[in-house]
């Protein structure tokens, strides 16, 4: 059991019943494992023995598994998982932990009974205050004065946000903004403070949805100046002109197919392990589906959802019944609309690598053009700026997904960029964001949402392991996957195309890390550790590429 003293496992030696084969001996050599782990791989196989005793009503081993969520040792603190393990033991007939749960139910209905006084307090004390809070408008707390004229309008929902978002966009923003060359007269603020006097600045509009503050200028001069003002301010925690991108496409036109073991775009991989034929090399590169037919034998029926943050998802025959409705934060619509099939591709490979699990995709499309009538002018300038891609964000952490994947980028080394508010916060609500390193041959530390140290950040490799040549790399990459001719969806007419980039690498990633999720439901920081450990080794070159490509089929060869 943990020691909390010496601050580690200690094992209790085995049971006087430990005969050979029996759950008793099992609990032995599991706790005489968790007595030797340090962060690798031995923690996995380390809990794994000890839950495997716990699962099957093996006293001892329920209170172990409950003292590790408890204590944090091998596995992330979880309180909900305390919780459920020591339910297990008094259920298993421990007496101790019998004890233990009839005082959390009695701790609970205490809890109730004086909650309920307090609400009656409250009000009372609420009621004398409302009417001075109606007179200001707020960021949470924060009391914001405006020019003459100018009202604060305060957002209910997403829906509203969007419809608001997109009148500013249309009023304000002209094309030579949307095309990039200039910043738009906007400010997104992430603001701490109990008060701001902005009624010095020309500010115009102004919206907030509790979080982000958004103030609408007519001209950059004084949009720039009052950016200058806030940037300085303490209370501000994080501050971003709003800008237009280009959104992610592939990488440069590909010049040679990948050399792998089944007649590429031809015949798909039949996996000897899962039974499944699979389109991307990269399935069978990192032995994804070796894992994916272990989990679905362990796992049957376990749901898990990955977040696209992408041009859209388009559904066909194969793919229809795993992509759920989600949201365009641009138009409004549900997201399973694709004008580029950057998104499409995306979502395929980690539908392809996940075949056999109950994997769903939840498109969310931050992404625009400048003509909103005509498909053509669609693909030509498929746009997406720093707010729709935060809004998106918070949409995908609102419906409480696993996993996010951001196949997309700008240029952006400022550390205070509000999107670092929203990658903050999925993290801290315990979603993995898996990020493409970028396509420019460059050092990821200069891009968002790649330099952020919390993201999984991906580079590309092709099918002999070699970097590809526009893959940036760095310090901020953590590991490295397949990202050369990658074989995916596309929407009709033509269903299945080969592109290359990050953006198909990231993928791959996501695809590991929900798999991962539904065996361990590890959080964010130890996801990410899984992931760096579990690699087949640094990449032989002068730059940095991470850890090197993961190998799925470890985690089977750990646990199996």
């Amino acid at each position: 059991m943990f020691d909390i003293k010496r601050n580690c496992w200690v094992a209790s030696g085995a049971p006087a019943d430990a005969a050979e084969g029996s759950l008793a001996a099992d609990f032995a050599i599991a706790d005489a494992a968790l007595e030797r782990v340090s962060d690798g791989p031995q923690n996995v196989e380390a809990v794994y023995l000890m839950e495997t005793a716990a699962k099957v009503g093996y006293a001892p081993a329920c209170l172990a598994m409950a003292e590790l969520f408890k204590y944090g040792w091998a596995v992330g603190k979880s309180k909900k998982l305390w919780y459920y393990w020591t339910e297990q033991a008094a259920n298993a007939g421990d007496e101790g932990a019998k004890a233990i749960v009839e005082k959390h139910k009695k701790a609970k209905r205490r809890a109730r009974l004086i909650t309920a006084a307090a609400c009656v307090a409250v009000i009372a004390a609420v009621a004398g205050v409302v009417w001075y809070i109606a007179t200001m408008p707020k960021v949470g707390s924060t009391r914001i004065s405006l020019p003459h004229g100018v009202e604060l309008g305060e957002i209910e929902d997403f829906d509203e946000k969007i419809d608001r978002a997109q009148k500013l966009r249309e009023e304000y923003d002209s094309n030579d903004i949307k095309s990039g060359e200039a910043a738009a007269n906007r400010i997104l603020l992430i603001y701490t403070g109990k008060s701001l006097n902005l009624s010095k600045f020309k500010v115009v509009a102004a919206m907030t949805d509790g979080e982000m503050i958004t103030l609408q200028f007519n001209d950059a001069a004084e949009a720039e100046r009052c950016y200058t003002y806030l940037y300085d301010l303490p209370e501000t925690q994080f501050i971003s002109m709003d800008r237009y991108y280009q959104a992610a496409n592939q990488a440069d036109e590909i010049d040679t197919l990948p050399v792998t073991s089944h007649d590429f775009g031809v015949t798909p991989y039949h996996s000897p392990y899962s039974g499944c034929d699979y389109y991307s090399w990269g399935v069978e590169a990192m032995e994804m589906d070796r894992y994916a037919a272990y989990l679905a034998e362990a796992l049957p029926g376990k749901e898990a959802v990955v977040a696209v943050i992408d041009s859209g998802v388009e559904p066909n025959d194969e793919t229809k019944d795993r992509i759920l409705e989600g949201k365009n934060v641009v138009t409004g619509g549900n997201g399973q609309k694709d004008p580029d099939g950057h998104g499409t591709h995306v979502s395929g490979t980690i539908l392809d690598a996940t075949r056999g699990l109950n994997v769903k995709i939840l498109p969310v499309t931050p992404q625009m053009s400048i003509s909103y009538n005509d498909r053509e002018s669609y693909e030509k300038a498929l746009l997406q700026c720093i707010s729709t891609i935060c809004t998106a964000l918070d949409y995908a952490i609102e419906q409480k997904v696993q996993v996010v994947n951001m196949s997309l980028g700008f240029e952006c080394p400022d550390e205070k960029s509000v999107l670092h508010y929203y990658l903050d916060k999925a993290i801290k609500s315990g979603i993995t964001v898996v990020v493409a390193a970028g396509n420019n041959g460059d050092d990821a530390s200069s891009y968002c949402p790649a330099h952020h140290e919390a993201c999984i950040t991906v580079a590309a490799n092709d099918a002999n392991g070699d970097p590809a040549d526009f893959s940036n790399y760095g310090s901020a990459v953590d590991v490295i996957a397949p990202g050369v001719a990658v074989l995916s969806y596309v929407p009709a007419p033509d269903y299945m195309d080969v592109y290359q980039g990050t953006s198909m690498a990231s993928p791959h990633v996501a695809a590991l890390a929900v798999m991962l999720w539904l065996e361990y439901e590890p959080t964010p920081a130890n996801m990410e550790r899984f992931i760096r450990a579990y690699c087949d080794g640094k990449v032989k070159d002068s730059r940095d590429y991470g850890e090197g490509m993961p190998k799925a089929g470890f985690f089977v060869e750990t646990v199996g």
